[in-house]
């Protein structure tokens, strides 16, 4: 049942997303829906991570539903960004379907440009009371954490470094877009302070431990070994899986994470057992 209700709800992230980027008041032009629309499709196959808002707006007591807002934006987002790290200047193996083959370079790169704009003023204006602290915390992400973390990557593939220098550049960006959709979620869903750093750090957590399995093109990644990877990995997730244990309002945090597991490409890396 709960692996039904997370498939229903990115069916609505999905469909929430679309109207966003593509605004039905203030159309955006025929080629440039369409290449947005793609961008989001390519950027559905990290969807699970961004629907830890609504994980964590249900471990925070409230309903799955209140946290959408956070994963459609944090959808947005990662479309964006998935637009511009694709290009061929950027060499990452990312798990997303690049656009600018069929597209163009200059395409892709307006689509991101549009889309990141989108995801704050889709914040802005469906959050009610928590819409700036959103809106900020989505700006803070990318000015203070992800984008600094990949330039940082770009600054070190050239160039020989020691780990802490590599592990610190990585870990300004792995797992940032899921902390921010978890601590939206449980914002969105009334938690208290305690309660909301709580569930950032599961997301910070799931999103790692994915960019670890499912990102190993970055510089920092180079030199550790697949199975190295994945076993680092597997240990994050078997600690979350052990905190969440037992808490009856943890099933959608779960789901996601045996989602991820059997999604193309996943095999059983974080299978039970």
């Amino acid at each position: 049942m709960t692996r039904e209700r997370l498939d229903l709800l990115r069916g609505r992230l999905m469909d929430e997303a679309r109207r966003a980027a593509c605004d039905p008041v203030h159309p955006v032009p025929h080629d440039l829906a369409l290449i947005l629309d793609r961008a989001l499709e390519a950027a559905s196959a990290r969807a699970d991570l961004c629907l830890a808002s609504c994980a964590a707006a249900e471990w925070a007591g409230g309903e799955p539903e209140e946290g959408l807002p956070g994963a459609v934006a944090a959808l947005l987002m990662d479309a964006a960004l998935m637009c511009h790290l694709t290009l061929p200047g950027f060499s990452l193996e990312l798990p997303v379907e690049a656009l600018w083959p069929e597209h163009g370079e200059a395409s892709a790169i307006l689509a991101g440009d549009a889309l990141l704009p989108a995801a704050f003023g889709y914040l802005a204006s469906n959050c009610g009371l928590h819409s700036a602290r959103l809106a900020a915390a989505a700006s803070s992400l990318f000015s203070r954490g992800i984008l600094p973390g990949f330039s940082a990557e770009l600054a070190l593939r050239d160039r020989k470094s020691d780990l802490a220098e590599r592990e610190n550049a990585w870990r300004l960006h792995a797992g940032g877009l899921a902390r921010f959709a978890s601590e939206a979620g449980a914002v969105l869903a009334g938690a208290g302070a305690d309660d909301v750093d709580r569930a950032a750090m599961t997301g910070l957590t799931l999103g790692r431990a994915f960019d670890l399995a499912f990102m190993p093109g970055c510089p920092s990644r180079q030199g550790s070994t697949k199975s190295q990877r994945e076993k680092e990995a597997q240990s994050m997730l078997a600690e979350l899986r052990e905190s969440l244990s037992g808490n009856p309002r943890a099933g959608l945090f779960l789901a996601i994470m045996d989602g991820i597991g059997s999604s193309p490409g996943g095999g059983d890396l974080f299978a039970r057992g």
